[in-house]
């Protein structure tokens, strides 16, 4: 294995040539606008359009809608205008993650810029003007009325909204350049010997990291603790159970997705959760290479655990080295796991062995 996939990578933009640098500024720009330079003019524009009404709206104004999406709280009539200034800016700037996700590649050697990197400024983008068409929609439905009360449903502006999210989402997501630039450097895993008759089979751990443990925790003392507060309050049964009842939920989830065995045999790889579910399988005649890598989670895999990106999917329960193996379709499966190498060069001599054979029966 390539020794600087185990020590502190160099880092990975150095490597790169001047068709992927070019490839890669452009890539960045356009998440620059869609991410950031879109957003900022949708709140701008939406905050100068309800500050323009403020004059126009009741006074108190309809800022709250009940399930019925007919008004139930009422406030100030400069209230949109600040929701859409105030959550516009907020939600753009999270854009910055993707400083984070290039720290994460510049530290462990990641993907220089995958589909997460697209993903990330196409939900901001999507959340922000879902946010602005609320706040001038509901401005717009309360322009000259005497009475909040009187403005009726807002159904039709939440329905609305929400379509325009998820298509601005999708369309802000295909309008960014299709590129994906691996980290360079990285080798294939060398096939482990094997004889024609020969079997051998691999056994590894995905295991979470101490602060993954660490969040968790803190998450389950907290709902605990409301939980308690709740079922104090009297009259509240219903409400407490039904907190019992998600915690239970998420307790579920975590035994489920925190521990996973993989196992690598003639078959290929199999990486099973410890309480027997979900499995995953990649089947050994579907690899098209393997090599051992330093996977950065946030930066390509957008966070911890089972994650599906378009063009890869990983059980990346930590930072760190993993087995990564390109199928035939070109997308990615990975898994982190300790002794990666071993598992990775079985892992290749298995798909070797069934090329092999897929060519024998031909």
């Amino acid at each position: 294995m390539n020794a600087d996939r185990r020590s502190a990578p160099a880092d990975p933009l150095a490597r790169l040539d001047e068709s992927q640098r070019a490839q890669l500024a452009s890539a960045r720009r356009a998440a620059r606008w869609v991410g950031v330079v879109l957003p900022l003019v949708l709140t701008a524009v939406a905050t100068a359009l309800t500050a323009a009404w403020i004059p126009r709206m009741p006074d108190p104004s309809a800022i709250h809608w009940g399930p019925s999406f007919e008004p139930d709280g009422f406030g100030p009539p400069w209230t949109n205008a600040v929701m859409a200034l105030v959550l516009g800016l907020c939600l753009t700037a999270l854009s910055a993650l993707q400083w984070l996700q290039r720290w994460q590649t510049k530290q462990r050697g990641g993907a220089v810029w995958s589909s997460m990197y697209r993903f990330l400024p196409a939900i901001v983008f999507g959340t922000v003007l879902f946010v602005q068409v609320i706040a001038v929609g509901t401005a717009w439905v309360q322009l000259d009325v005497a009475d909040a009360r009187e403005t009726g449903s807002i159904a039709g502006v939440m329905l609305g909204g929400f379509v325009l999210w998820v298509a601005a989402t999708v369309l802000a997501f295909l309008a960014q350049p299709r590129l994906r630039i691996d980290a360079p450097g990285s080798e294939p895993a060398r096939p482990t010997p094997l004889a024609p008759n020969e079997r051998a089979v691999w056994v590894g751990e995905a295991r979470p990291s101490r602060a993954v443990f660490w969040v968790m925790g803190i998450v389950i003392l907290l709902m605990l603790g409301a939980v308690v507060l709740v079922f104090a309050v009297p009259g509240a049964e219903i409400a407490g159970w039904i907190m019992v009842g998600t915690l239970l939920l998420v307790l579920a989830l975590m035994a489920t997705s925190l521990y996973f065995r993989a196992r690598i045999d003639s078959r290929g790889l199999e990486v099973r959760s410890a309480v027997g579910w979900p499995v995953f399988r990649l089947r050994a005649d579907d690899v098209v290479s393997v090599e051992v890598a330093q996977i950065a989670p946030f930066a390509e895999y957008g966070g911890w655990g089972m994650r599906w990106t378009p063009d890869r999917f990983g059980v990346v329960m930590r930072t760190g080295e993993g087995i990564v193996a390109t199928r035939r379709n070109g997308r990615l499966f990975a898994v982190t796991v300790d002794d990666a190498e071993a598992g990775a060069g079985l892992l290749a001599a298995v798909a070797r062995n069934a090329e092999r054979n897929e060519g024998d029966h031909e």
